[in-house]
């Protein structure tokens, strides 16, 4: 039967360089390579700035920014899980912030060990090209950007996180604040507006 597609690819091996060591097989290289587009790592884009804007914005659209220090630690990691690792700490951080009281995204935010790991030297990189400014960044300075989760949503992975690190807590509030990077105070917050909507 006649088929009519467009496939398309993805690899994170350099192809022409397995085919000249003989790991890939030319035929099907040359085949396969139409048109190439090379997508950097995360750790090697200059523009990070912005495109943390836009994720932020995806999970909140209050004009919550991420602290200027915190800003700087996260442009300068490694990210070895590249776009969907950074995606995962802003939309956690997001949830675990208390909007009334906290402005902006700061260390208490984010999860234990990537703290550690945004103070470990080895973790650090240098930027591909010229340093951006430290500045905070906010949702408002982003162009386009998608639409924010509703509140509910972000409740509720805030919920999960807490109740998960209650868990393996052992129900210790201190210790699953610990774990979290977060006050008692914010885990006592979440936990009585929990209550007050059940």
């Amino acid at each position: 039967m006649p088929v009519d597609f467009a496939l398309v690819s993805a690899t994170h091996c350099v192809l022409a360089d397995a085919v000249a060591e003989g790991r890939f097989r030319s035929d099907l290289y040359y085949r396969l390579n139409g048109f190439s587009v090379k997508l950097p790592a995360l750790r090697e884009r200059e523009d990070f700035d912005a495109l943390a804007t836009r994720m932020l914005a995806q999970w909140d659209d209050s004009g919550v920014r991420i602290a200027p220090d915190l800003l700087a630690a996260l442009r300068g990691y490694t990210w070895p899980g590249n776009l969907r690792q950074l995606a995962s700490v802003l939309q956690t951080a997001c949830a675990l912030r208390d909007p009334a009281h906290e402005p902006a995204i700061d260390w208490p935010h984010l999860a234990s060990d990537l703290r550690d790991a945004l103070a470990s030297p080895a973790a650090r990189v240098q930027p591909a090209g010229k340093a951006a400014e430290t500045r905070a960044i906010s949702v408002g300075q982003a162009d386009g950007a998608p639409e924010a989760a509703p509140p509910a949503a972000l409740r509720k992975i805030a919920r999960q996180a807490i109740a998960q690190a209650l868990a393996d807590g052992g129900g210790n509030v201190s210790e699953a604040a610990r774990r979290l990077g977060i006050s008692r105070q914010t885990i006592y917050r979440h936990l009585k507006k929990a209550d007050a909507e059940a």
